[in-house]
């Protein structure tokens, strides 16, 4: 039997999935404006329905291992790992449906910022256990020091203190539970607020007793920060038994059960098909990959695919991939002039687009053209959005599309076949991969030149500069424009820091490289004096010998720096301080480097260790 007692507060009720998704109902108290960053229920009834939570099946095993892990003695994190594809998201979404806690989904829109991820996380604590008119929302406005990931340690610590005086009375403390869905698809982290941890996690060590973090991620992502000996770490085998009779249970529920999926067993019975033959089919064909069944699935609702052909579907998920693209690169399709460039728009974007934004970024490309292949091609493979009030929005719907246009991508079943042939491959389909790849390089130079475009014209709204902000670095790297990028100062103080500085190796050009040590080392100056911000880029530029942005972050309002002399690298900011820094000494190491240790009136002491000192001045 399945342990559910898992603890959310007295502040919240948490529904199931008999309605639309999980509410969080806060009681009279307004949060505004950290209630604005609670999860979006109508993104998460969406995904509910997207994932066919009501039909979810199986995963008997591995949810009582996480129920008894949380319920065992101590804190820490529970890592569930799997493929591309098999299911890591819809369990994530059940056990939100079915336990009370509190959560993050990286794949909804804007989920892949840190400081979104955990102010969202801290949002639903504070609500849920009635904090909000303590240090950490006072009056329900966002303390400064949120964006810092120790404020959600903080939170997370007075919500156990809370949750402990709940249950003090002698009954068993339940366990105070986070799920974290996808870190393998989070954003770059703050190099100063990165815990080892995707999103800025708090670290195990850190965790209250009685917390647990129950995570998702693809094998491969490091997680050096969970290291821990409570870490429990749980794995979906693809093609392991229990996944693979899961996936039948879930085929047979819906075409050959008493309560079926009305459309999918009305097409199987249409086509004089047995139910069963067709489960066992798709279900070989499928080999395990819940996201290849759900794509076919859909199909055969929409129309777009007779049941009668799942016995034709190639084996594995890129090989399905490549044989809808086929498909579509029949005569009359406008694959080459139209669906090439959506999609491949599609995949390079990192927000949902309507179809006017969609027809800008790929185009020009008349509207109907643009509907018709969101509507009819490309359908099964997109999540849309459908408000009450509003332009309908679409975005791509599994990484695994993404990774497609990447060449690289290879999935298991591909690379099982493989090995047990002896083939390395039909030439013909390292061909279209790398016309998947070159048309994913335009698509991000389109979004590139007009993101920018706005930037010059000052035309942007405030949603495409959030957006400009997080990806505008990401894009510059997809269209191999990134040393364009660290030249122009405006878009270049446009990034976030935290988006921009993971891509240190990538400037190619000598003058690259010095632009993007000029923004380094003007990190500390932008940052307490903002409204100065292009002038010490300036500064900094011309110490670098960055003379191309130097010359176009010149203030025509200011006297401009002619020459300056430098020498050293990349400065050291030394963490801990919070007021003025009264004294700093250098110590010589043996090594020939140096120790510079700092003190000051807050009675803090901090030091780093540098090799060389810099020296430098200017005029």
């Amino acid at each position: 039997m399945r342990i559910r007692r898992w603890a959310l507060g007295p502040g919240a009720v948490a529904a199931g999935r008999d309605i639309t998704g999980p509410v969080i109902v806060i009681n009279g108290e307004s949060l505004d404006p950290l209630a604005g960053y609670l999860p979006n229920q109508r993104l998460m009834g969406e995904l509910g329905r997207q994932l066919d939570l009501p039909r979810f099946t199986g995963r008997d095993n591995l949810i009582t291992e996480i129920d008894q892990t949380v319920h065992s003695p101590g804190r820490g994190y529970v890592v569930v790992q799997g493929e591309a594809g098999v299911g890591k998201t819809a369990l994530a979404a059940y056990l939100v449906w079915n336990r009370p806690c509190a959560y993050h989904f990286t794949r909804l829109p804007g989920g892949r910022s840190p400081e979104k991820a955990r102010r969202s996380l801290a949002a639903q604590l504070i609500g849920a256990w009635r904090i909000q008119d303590e240090v950490f929302a006072t009056g329900g406005q966002v303390p400064k020091q949120a964006d810092d990931p120790a404020w959600l340690v903080e939170v997370l610590h007075a919500a156990a203190a809370r949750r402990d005086q709940e249950w003090a009375s002698g009954s068993a403390r339940p366990p105070l539970v986070l799920i974290v869905d996808g870190l393998d698809e989070a954003g770059p982290a703050d190099p100063e607020r990165d815990t080892g941890i995707p999103l800025g996690l708090p670290r195990p060590e850190h965790l209250p007793d009685g917390v647990f973090v129950v995570v998702t991620t693809r094998f491969g992502l490091p997680l050096p920060g969970v290291r821990d000996p409570q870490t429990a770490w749980k794995t979906i085998q693809v093609d392991g038994p229990d996944n693979l009779a899961d996936m039948r249970n879930y085929l047979t529920a819906a075409v050959a059960t008493d309560d079926p999926d009305t459309v999918l067993r009305q097409a199987v019975l249409c086509h004089a098909l047995d139910p069963e033959r067709f489960v066992e089919t798709l279900a070989q064909r499928c080999a395990g990959v819940w996201i290849y069944m759900r794509y076919v699935l859909d199909d055969i609702r929409a129309g777009g695919r007779s049941p009668t052909d799942v016995a034709t579907l190639p084996m594995g998920l890129r090989g399905y991939y490549l044989d809808q693209i086929q498909r579509w690169q029949t005569p009359g399709e406008e694959w080459e002039r139209v669906g090439l460039p959506l999609l491949a728009t599609l995949v390079a974007l990192q927000r949902p687009v309507s179809t006017s934004e969609l027809a800008d970024y790929a185009g020009p490309v008349e509207a109907p053209s643009v509907r018709r292949w969101l509507t009819e091609h490309f359908r099964p493979f997109l999540d849309a959005t459908h408000p009450a009030l509003g332009t309908p929005t679409y975005s791509v719907r599994h990484q695994s599309l993404r990774e497609l246009f990447t060449v690289t991508s290879v999935d298991h079943s591909a690379r099982r076949q493989s090995e047990l042939s002896g083939d390395d491959g039909d030439e013909h389909d390292q061909l279209l991969l790398g016309r998947l790849a070159e048309s994913l390089t335009r698509a991000h130079g389109r979004i590139f030149t007009r993101l920018t475009h706005r930037l010059d014209s000052s035309t942007e709204s405030i949603g495409s500069s959030d957006y400009t902000r997080a990806h505008l670095a990401r894009h510059a790297v997809g269209a191999r424009r990134f040393d364009e990028l660290v030249c122009d100062p405006r878009a270049l103080l446009a990034c976030e820091p935290a988006a921009l500085l993971p891509h240190h190796a990538v400037p190619a050009s000598p003058q690259a490289r010095a632009a993007f040590n000029a923004y380094q080392l003007s990190n500390g100056s932008r940052v307490t004096q903002p409204d100065r911000a292009e002038r010490w880029l300036h500064v900094w530029a011309r110490k670098t010998r960055a003379e191309q942005l130097a010359t176009r972050s010149m203030d025509p309002g200011s006297p401009s720096i002619l020459r300056a002399w430098w020498t050293g690298h990349t400065n050291l900011t030394l963490s801990g301080h919070s007021g003025p820094v009264r004294q700093l000494c250098a110590v010589p190491l043996p090594g020939g480097g140096a120790m510079l240790a700092s003190a000051g009136d807050d009675n803090v002491f901090a030091c780093g260790i540098r090799s060389p000192v810099s020296r430098w001045g200017f005029r």
